[in-house]
């Protein structure tokens, strides 16, 4: 049993109370935002990644049928460098109907480095009717 003052109220003993939960419901929202903005920043980079990759084995693919001068996983190199990127492998294989397909992997550096770098893969060749 709590023991009151003379002339202490009832609403002094839950005074400040309010601000407490305040501070609680604005702690929650500012890691529910946190994580909200961080599951985004992941989406991103691995979008980022994928574009990377993309780009780099088209290029690749691109040189290796002769429309585009230069070696291809050297294209490839230079493609992933423009988008920030970086091959980690690169090399052509025989494609379904004969033709060579170019397959190229990518590290995206990520700036928070405890989430680790963003990678894809992409694989391109020559259109579908169309061989070497």
């Amino acid at each position: 049993m709590t023991t009151r003052r003379t002339g202490e109220s009832e609403d002094h003993a839950e005074r400040g109370s309010s601000t407490a939960a305040a501070l609680g419901i604005a702690a929650a929202a500012v890691v529910l935002l946190g994580a909200v903005g961080g599951a985004g920043h992941l989406a991103l980079m691995g979008h980022r990644a994928a574009t990377a990759a993309d780009l780099a084995a088209l290029a690749a693919a691109d040189a290796k049928r002769g429309i585009r001068a230069g070696v291809p996983c050297e294209e490839a190199e230079r493609s992933a460098e423009a988008n920030g990127a970086r091959v980690t492998t690169c090399e052509a294989a025989p494609g379904v109907r004969g033709g060579m397909d170019v397959s190229v992997r990518v590290e995206l550096a990520a700036p928070l480095r405890l989430l680790g770098p963003a990678r894809a893969v992409a694989r391109a060749g020559p259109p579908g009717g169309e061989e070497e």
